[in-house]
């Protein structure tokens, strides 16, 4: 039997870590290496409860990141540490990696906590077997984006069962006219269709795999990469899919600057509304009302609409997840 790990940075989580855990335990991951990049007590207390877990907060990768930052690859990330959490991922995944290795984890899943590992029919044994017969180290797998229909909800992952489905690759959008349509010519739906990413999330084989940690989407081993269909398993991606999600992200992130990397943020593939975001809450932070109004105009979808987006095949219903966590939290795990 394969050993799959995840690994997962996480922050503003204390509320649903434990559902994040238990779900993917629940589908087939064995080992999990979490870095609390907030060092919220919370969060760690109700992490360190399951014993498929390793826990890490701030103090404890310092060291990892000055050793790991002598390396020439990094050196130039250096005055990033404290300021990017995308370079703290990076970081956090090579020293998971490392100690994965050590675990016996052979295939190691990257992804964050407001996401989930959606297997979308497969069993995640056969699957992840299936990728090493025929010979690949890597895969990276479209994400579907949640859609919101109301401002608050119980847990993250219970905010949604619809989801805009994936149509990029190789760098465009691929619509039919009826799509291009409605895309264009509704006031609810921008023009670049997602608002948050649209390249995927990755898994890579840890066995004698030299991997090339590309960037927080794309992890690649040193053979043949599958890239996933929207008939394989999907990383369903959940942001800002409650009012306070949307406060706690912004808040936490500041005001981060337009660039990364020597690109833009936004605007090529996906919308412009997470720098809109940032620089709506930068200035009406203190105005409770007109941040809600914001958010409820740029986050949710009233029925009507998301039956249009359904019709079209631009939106499915998902609610594999929602069943998963339902079923788990009737009855609450005493000793994981």
């Amino acid at each position: 039997m394969l050993i799959l790990g995840l690994i997962a940075t996480v922050a503003d989580c204390s509320e649903d870590i434990e559902n994040f855990i238990r779900y993917h335990i629940a589908i087939g991951f064995t080992k999990l290496y979490l870095f609390v990049d907030d060092n919220d007590l919370l969060t760690l207390k109700n992490a360190k409860k399951y014993e498929q877990v390793t826990v890490f907060n701030p103090s404890q990768v310092k060291e990892h990141y000055e050793n790991i930052l002598t390396f020439p690859k990094f050196i130039n990330k250096r005055d990033l540490v404290d300021k990017e959490v995308m370079v703290r991922q990076e970081l956090n995944f090579w020293i998971a990696n490392s100690i994965a290795k050590k675990d016996g984890v052979d295939w190691i899943l990257h992804i964050d906590i407001d996401e989930l590992f959606f297997p979308n029919g497969h069993d995640l044994q056969t699957h992840f077997k299936s990728l090493q017969i025929n010979n690949f180290r890597s895969a990276t797998y479209l994400n579907y984006e949640s859609i919101s229909t109301h401002v608050d909800s119980p847990s993250i992952y219970l905010s949604s069962e619809y989801f805009k489905i994936n149509y990029f690759k190789n760098l465009h959008w691929f619509f039919n006219d009826k799509q291009k349509q409605l895309i264009s010519s509704t006031s609810w739906l921008r023009e670049k269709y997602f608002n948050f990413y649209q390249n995927g999330k990755s898994a890579v084989s840890t066995y004698g795999n030299k991997i090339v940690f590309q960037d927080v989407h794309s992890i690649i081993g040193n053979g043949p990469r599958k890239m996933g269909t929207r008939s394989d398993p999907l990383i369903l991606h959940f942001p800002c899919a409650r009012f306070s999600d949307f406060v706690k992200k912004y808040s936490r992130l500041g005001d981060f600057p337009d660039n990364w990397q020597g690109a833009r943020r936004a605007g090529k593939f996906i919308n412009e509304i997470h720098l809109q975001s940032r620089n709506f809450f930068k200035e009406n932070k203190d105005d409770k009302d007109a941040l809600l109004t914001f958010f409820t105009e740029n986050f949710v979808l009233e029925e009507r609409n998301i039956s249009e987006l359904v019709e079209l095949n631009l939106a499915k219903k998902i609610d594999f997840h929602i069943k998963i966590l339902e079923d788990l939290n009737k009855f609450p795990c005493a000793s994981p």
